[in-house]
């Protein structure tokens, strides 16, 4: 998965496990919220499988191909509100067979969206003053003033070590698990990390050339271009470049 802090700095996490992604305490002024994200290994890659949003007493879960559920309920896909979560109305909009979008509108024009591009999954935060919601939160993306902190508040480099980093924010044993079931690896279990001597044997099969994942990510620029190119080619998908994930 792709990362990018609060502070707009991209940085890169290829492992397996629950992950918290952001931990908003009274983001609302009165509930909390949590976003937890779950990764899954592909020879020298990861990707997001599954994210769980929980506000207040609420969880909405969502998968590939647009699966989700609503406080453990499994429902069917539909071009409508789906329901609430935490008093905050949540809209399916399935795009094609391919793609899904959930919004959770905070205000209008302010919106939490946990999109799907087949079994991809991406948490994007759309609002105009983020700090009103997330101020003092904290997760893989670092704290609101772009700090990149182990759990005990410690500055960490997650280009330097991101197995060190993301391991910071593996989801433990003393916290909700607000996913509908577990999956190895689970806490104190660690994360499992890409095997990056995969590559050679991947790209053997590769049938995604650079020259045209660089023409299906040209609309992209600066780190989005680089990620765009290197998920086209990992994942052998040139309409992942439109689709909508990043």
């Amino acid at each position: 998965p792709h990362f990018k802090s609060w502070s707009g700095k991209w940085f890169d996490y290829m492992g397996q496990c629950d992950l918290k992604f952001i931990e908003a305490p009274k983001f609302d002024g009165q509930q909390d919220l949590n976003i937890n994200i779950r990764t899954k290994l592909i020879w020298d890659y990861s990707f997001v499988e599954a994210a769980a949003i929980q506000i207040g007493e609420d969880v909405l879960e969502v998968g590939g191909y647009g699966d989700y559920a609503l406080n453990g309920v499994d429902s069917a896909a539909g071009h409508n509100q789906v329901g609430t979560l935490g008093g905050y109305a949540v809209f399916h909009n399935e795009l094609n067979k391919k793609k899904n979008t959930y919004d959770i509108v905070l205000a209008p024009n302010e919106n939490i969206t946990l999109a799907s591009y087949k079994s991809l999954v991406s948490v994007q935060i759309n609002v105009e003053h983020p700090e009103k919601y997330f101020g003092y939160s904290k997760g893989i993306i670092g704290s609101f003033n772009g700090d990149m902190l182990s759990r005990s508040g410690e500055v960490m480099d997650p280009e330097a070590d991101e197995v060190a980093f993301g391991q910071e924010w593996q989801i433990t044993d003393e916290e909700a698990m607000i996913f509908r079931s577990a999956r190895a690896p689970q806490y104190p279990a660690e994360c499992e990390m890409a095997n990056k001597g995969a590559s050679a044997q991947r790209r053997l099969g590769e049938s995604i050339a650079e020259e045209a994942a660089h023409k299906a990510c040209a609309h992209k620029t600066g780190a989005q271009f680089n990620n765009c190119v290197y998920d086209v080619m990992a994942i052998g998908d040139l309409e992942l470049a439109s689709s909508g994930v990043y």
